[in-house]
């Protein structure tokens, strides 16, 4: 699939103050819009109010191990996961944390699912748990699975899971005990999104690709296509992260050091981005749709090599976003 490509306006970005420390491995907003949380390999989560204008963190979250992702209940609760195996609730209010949960292995993925009430993990111990969010309760809901999960979303009651067996298993939540359908992905898949209209889902791979898989064919038809890679040197590098935002526009960001926001109804390009110093590792819009935060940072795709570039630091961006963002056209 080939996306049509033109020129625009360049885009307001703003810097987020206070980023210190190691790659963001995950952007998380919170309902009302106003907060949003960067968790990341140092092991720390840290949480920004941008009705305050450019400040920094306002709170900040620990773990023993590097965080792998994080997701707001409520506009005033966090949860994050990571190496350490545990489930971690931290009211932002009182500062008060509670272990909720708990996997053998490392936990790859959390998301909240506001239709069944809970919180998400997905694990390497090839299981995912749903937590109703109190202290020392046992999962109301265990999706074990064959191989190691390495994606995960969950919207609606439907929850899509990428595995290390190069599968993608969609998941009817009022029936979880079979799969309502499966594929096969060509690649590992990095991260996975469903549209919020509950036509597909999508996945971003480390070949460079997105494959997004319709739930009806008659309705949306699955397509894959290449997100990331260098025009010049046609060098292909992996999806870091996708994110839809409220109204099924889907942004990809990956090794290329590039974001891109996707019309996937008229598959079509509607932005890329500058070229950032650093791979795009985690991207997220915002409720409201009128900002996308992004992170820039070593992946490690390129090995030994990537060590050269510690010396620039991590940044976190916002893209202040516009009609002309989501409308096919120059770029």
């Amino acid at each position: 699939m080939t996306f049509s490509q033109n020129q625009k306006p360049l885009p307001v970005l703003h810097s987020v103050p206070g980023v210190q420390g190691d790659t963001i491995s995950c952007l998380s907003w919170s309902p009302c819009s106003h907060f949003f949380a960067a968790s990341s390999w140092d092991a720390s989560t840290n949480i920004w109010d941008i009705s305050k204008g450019p400040a920094p963190p306002v709170a900040q979250v620990k773990h023993e191990r590097p965080i792998f992702s994080c997701c707001f209940p409520t506009s005033t609760t966090l949860v994050t996961v990571g190496g350490d195996v545990y489930v971690k609730l931290t009211d932002l209010n009182t500062k008060q944390e509670t272990k909720i949960g708990e996997h053998q292995l490392p936990i790859r993925v959390v998301k909240f699912n506001s239709t069944v009430n809970s919180i998400a993990t997905a694990s390497w111990d090839r299981k995912v748990s749903f937590w109703n969010g109190t202290a020392g309760a046992q999962p109301v809901m265990q999706i074990p699975l064959n191989e190691r999960i390495y994606a995960m979303d969950t919207f609606d009651n439907c929850c899509v899971v990428s595995t290390a067996e190069h599968m993608l298993y969609v998941i009817d939540l009022r029936n979880p005990t079979k799969p309502m359908n499966q594929f096969q992905v060509e690649t590992q898949a990095t991260c996975a999104a469903i549209m919020p209209n509950m036509y597909a889902s999508s996945i971003g791979t480390r070949n460079g690709k997105v494959q997004t898989h319709s739930f009806n064919e008659q309705q949306f038809k699955s397509f894959p296509f290449t997100a990331q890679s260098n025009q010049t040197t046609r060098i292909i590098s992996a999806v870091n992260a996708i994110s839809y935002s409220s109204t099924s526009f889907l942004c990809t960001g990956g090794g290329d050091c590039t974001y891109s926001i996707w019309d996937m109804a008229n598959r079509k390009l509607c932005r890329k981005s500058q070229l950032f110093q650093h791979p795009i590792t985690a991207l997220s819009f915002s409720p409201d749709n009128k900002f996308l935060a992004f992170a820039a940072g070593p992946d490690w795709e390129t090995g030994p090599a990537t060590a050269q570039q510690r010396s620039i630091p991590v940044q976190i961006g916002l893209h202040e976003l516009s009609d002309v963002d989501f409308q096919p056209g120059p770029l």
